[in-house]
C-alpha cells in the first residue's frame, strides 16, 4: 500500500466531503449509531442520532 495515500485518510475524507454531511442509512439494529459515534469522533464532526433527536423533540 502506498503510505502517502494512507498517511492522513481523515484529512482526505474531510476534503472530499467539502463541508457536506455523512448520513448513515440502514435497518434498525444494523449498527449506524455504533459506527457513527466513533466515525464522527475520529473526523472531528458532530454526531446526531435520528432516534434520539426524535425522542428529545417529542418529549
Amino acid at each position: 500500500m502506498n503510505k502517502s495515500l494512507n498517511s492522513k485518510p481523515e484529512a482526505a475524507l474531510l476534503a472530499a466531503l467539502g463541508g457536506r454531511c455523512i448520513v448513515l442509512v440502514g435497518m434498525m439494529g444494523s449498527g449506524k449509531t455504533s459506527f457513527g459515534w466513533p466515525l464522527a469522533a475520529r473526523l472531528g464532526l458532530d454526531f446526531a442520532d435520528a432516534d434520539a433527536e426524535s425522542k428529545r423533540r417529542t418529549a
